[in-house]
């Protein structure tokens, strides 16, 4: 991301300040009515010099009919935090029109022009023609090297603060935006712009990776909203897709959109009858960031501390290449000892020789193929905090509750697996899939919203296996809990999505209520109530469980060599909220 650009020191500013000094040298933005001499002794001339200054110093972010910019000149926007201007990269003589951060030390483009038509030296102009249209002309070529594409006449070409450079209608810009850059973007995504599809106007927006550091040329990579019932962001190489993540499944009437926080920055999505798109926001105003595709084929996500540093980048891990486990696969980057790729509940390898040399790109087949399940006593199994699988043939169902949405996936037997929103007896959007489950895999980031439970069709056989290894494995859940817990690890009960996310006093509180709920005796164990005050008291101390029931005893040996850590009662402090007695 971070280049070295060649340009010429001398900005509008600067510029203006060598025209009143000298007689009457070439000026950053010329006008094409001014003449090239002047009698500069005129004490008119000196008398105005002040108020000349000041106007030019208050409209350098603007370009009229009758000024043009040559190589070296730039437009700087209101708040000086962009400049446009011409610009080459390393040791090339190509020279581009474009925008880059205009105060930071290390000087960053974030969009250009003419990136696939450079001009070979400094002989560019940037003009607005008579049509109204934003022109880089090559005067030694005597061509158009790249141009806009507007109808309406324009009055000027305004460089904002945002980045976002406008061709403006009317006087002062009061016939509206006709054409702007942010719908014409090259490989950066800044805050606030949208990745997605204008109906009206047919614009997709999407981003297109350099050609390498030093050529800005239209690259092989793409990130872009793939439109469907459902969209979804997609990273494709050509047309082959490299990444993917699903858009929310929350409910999207109108124009209300889905937000989802992450630490530095705010991701939207929304889904209304005339656009389709996505954009991010920083959460701190003041917060400098930006997002590309590098020529690599990686998305990152960049914040400025003194230096760029970047915050993630996708595909972060093996799991994120698309379809890596196949159909009916399961990826979980977690499995760092083992093979990454499992398969879904009720599928097996589609080649145990294939799978045992840790290629999976066959995917999995049902383990019965020939037992039914349609009407045949089937149902769904639960996979937890995944990825759902690709969206692009799934249909979205509005405003269904759970138990709706599974009865709708479970009556069609052409339905694999379904997902939903619903909570309890909410109603909340439900998607269901009918053909192969791709691209499925664990949710792994560390974020306050983490991955979606996915429902998987099964057949009775399968069932009733994972129903009664359900049952034992809730037994031996309570003995792992409750031998941590004497031991004074109960920390690592906690799931690694989970950590860092609440104090660690509250969640080993929270573990230390569920071992007095399982205690051996009936008698021992707190009432609701009691549960419910434990919870949200701050204050309250908590005995120390007793064993549970399920509980194999440890040999006295064992017992003497490993002592309870927990010797005397503490008094923990927890919030805790959205909990539901069962």
């Amino acid at each position: 991301m971070e280049m070295t650009i060649n340009k010429k020191p001398n900005t509008i500013t600067t510029t203006i300040i060598q025209y009143f000094s000298v007689p009457w040298s070439s000026t950053s933005i010329k006008t094409r009515s001014q003449t090239k001499t002047m009698n500069p002794e005129k004490w008119v001339f000196n008398l105005l010099l002040p108020f000349l200054f000041i106007r030019f110093c208050t409209s350098i972010d603007t370009l009229t009919p009758t000024q043009f910019i040559n190589d070296g000149d730039v437009l700087v926007s209101r708040g000086e935090t962009f400049a446009l201007g011409f610009f080459s990269l390393g040791n090339s003589s190509r020279r581009y029109v474009g925008i880059w951060y205009n105060k930071i030390s290390e000087q960053t483009v974030v969009w250009v022009a003419n990136r696939d038509r450079p001009i070979n030296g400094i002989s560019g102009v940037l003009s607005l023609n008579r049509d109204g249209n934003l022109v880089i002309y090559d005067n030694t070529r005597n061509s158009t090297v790249w141009h806009t594409n507007v109808s309406a006449v324009s009055y000027s070409a305004q460089l904002l603060d945002s980045g976002n450079l406008v061709l403006c209608q009317g006087e002062s810009g009061s016939g509206g935006v006709v054409w702007q850059s942010f719908d014409h973007p090259t490989n950066t995504l800044l805050p606030n712009m949208k990745l997605g599809l204008d109906r009206r106007t047919g614009i997709e927006w999407f981003l297109t990776s350099w050609k390498s550091r030093d050529d800005p040329g239209t690259g092989e990579f793409s990130f872009r909203v793939e439109l469907n019932e459902l969209p979804q962001l997609i990273l494709l190489k050509g047309s082959t897709r490299v990444w993917r993540i699903p858009s929310w499944l929350r409910p999207r009437r109108s124009a209300k959109a889905d937000t989802t926080a992450t630490y530095i920055n705010k991701g939207t999505f929304v889904k209304n009858r005339d656009q389709v798109y996505a954009f991010y926001t920083p959460i701190n105003a003041s917060t400098l960031l930006t997002m590309f595709v590098d020529e690599f084929g990686s998305i990152k996500l960049l914040t400025w501390v003194g230096k760029w540093v970047e915050f993630y980048s996708f595909p972060g891990d093996q799991c994120a290449a698309y379809g890596r486990c196949g159909a009916y696969g399961y990826c979980d980057s977690n499995n760092r000892q083992d093979f990454e790729c499992t398969c879904l509940p009720g599928y097996e390898p589609s080649s145990a020789e294939k799978w045992y040399l840790r290629d999976a790109s066959g995917g999995c087949i049902k383990e019965r193929k020939a037992l039914s399940m349609c009407g045949n006593g089937e149902g769904f199994v639960k996979v937890e905090n995944a990825i759902i699988p690709d969206t692009s043939k799934a249909r979205l169902l509005m405003s269904l509750s759970m138990n709706e949405c599974k009865d709708e996936c479970l009556r069609n037997c052409s339905c694999v697996a379904y997902a939903s929103e619903a909570e309890g007896g909410e109603i909340a959007n439900c998607i269901t899939w009918y053909e192969n489950l791709m691209d499925v895999r664990k949710f792994v980031r560390r974020f306050p919203e983490g991955g979606q439970d996915l429902y998987v069709r099964v057949d009775a056989v399968e069932l009733a296996q994972r129903m009664k290894s359900r049952s034992l494995k809730q037994k031996k859940v309570v003995v792992v809990a409750w031998n941590l817990w004497i031991d004074g690890k109960a920390f690592e009960l906690i799931d690694p999505v989970m950590e860092g996310s609440f104090p660690m006093s509250k969640v080993l509180r929270c573990i230390q209520i569920g071992l007095l709920c399982v205690q051996k005796c009936p008698e021992d164990r707190p009432t609701m109530s009691s549960v419910v005050l434990m919870l949200v008291s701050d204050i309250l101390a908590l005995p120390q469980p007793k064993q549970p029931g399920f509980y194999i005893e440890r040999s006295c040996n064992e017992k003497h060599e490993r002592s309870v850590a927990q010797s005397s009662p503490s008094i923990n402090e927890v919030t805790m909220t959205h909990l539901e007695a069962r």
